[in-house]
């Protein structure tokens, strides 16, 4: 779940796409391990259930069905199936969220939350745009100017946070007139420019957080 991910930096394995549950696979284990035992494309494709152009195209990385995968990682005996990272940065899928979203330079505000000593991972499509964790802190960051939609992501970031017991803040260009929107804490760059500690940046969005 999300929460592990977060809380217990424990990987997912499994992910949806059209047609069920997949898992990635390590395919360059999976290949090297089929030839160096001389398993042909046939053997594995029936043990697994599939085409054998469905195992080559394991072997060139593509995802699969659970079922398919628990058979060939128990017939190779090797962990085959590889955790997923949701938050590696996908520069393509980020450019086409900025061209759908109103235009917002959020460079400063990630370097200057990795300056102070957070470590700063971007997400995509999520109600936030990075997740920043310091020693004794997450947050779950979001970026934008003062617009609606931008508000409204800050409310769903709020509840999500409010559950797994996280902070979260809304870093805005300028100085907003609430101090927060929701438990979501509302900090301008200005202000993020004038902090030196992870600590200061913690405490003020834990105060902000708080305030009704």
């Amino acid at each position: 779940t999300l929460a592990d991910l977060l809380l217990e930096e424990a990987p997912p394995f499994i992910f949806a796409a059209p047609g069920g549950l997949y898992v990635r696979l390590d395919s360059e284990l999976l290949k090297d391990a089929r030839e160096e035992r001389g398993i042909s494309l046939g053997v594995l494709a029936e043990t697994a259930g599939v085409s054998r152009r469905t195992i080559q195209m394991y072997e060139s990385g593509m995802g699969a069905m659970i079922d398919a995968a628990l058979r060939m990682e128990e017939f190779l005996e090797l962990p085959i199936i590889e955790p997923i990272d949701p938050f590696t940065f996908k520069s393509e899928e980020r450019l086409k969220e900025q061209r759908e979203t109103p235009s917002y330079d959020d460079s400063f505000a990630l370097k200057q939350l990795s300056t102070l000593g957070f470590t700063v991972r971007p997400v995509v499509k999520s109600p936030f745009e990075a997740v920043s964790n310091s020693s004794n802190a997450v947050m779950l960051t979001s970026l934008g100017s003062d617009d609606q939609k931008v508000m409204e992501r800050a409310i769903v970031a709020s509840e999500l946070s409010r559950i797994m017991d996280r902070f979260s803040v809304l870093i805005v260009e300028k100085k907003h007139e609430r101090d927060n929107i929701n438990s979501t804490a509302v900090v301008s760059n200005e202000e993020l420019k004038k902090i030196d500690e992870p600590n200061e940046l913690t405490n003020l969005v834990a105060e902000r957080g708080t305030k009704r």
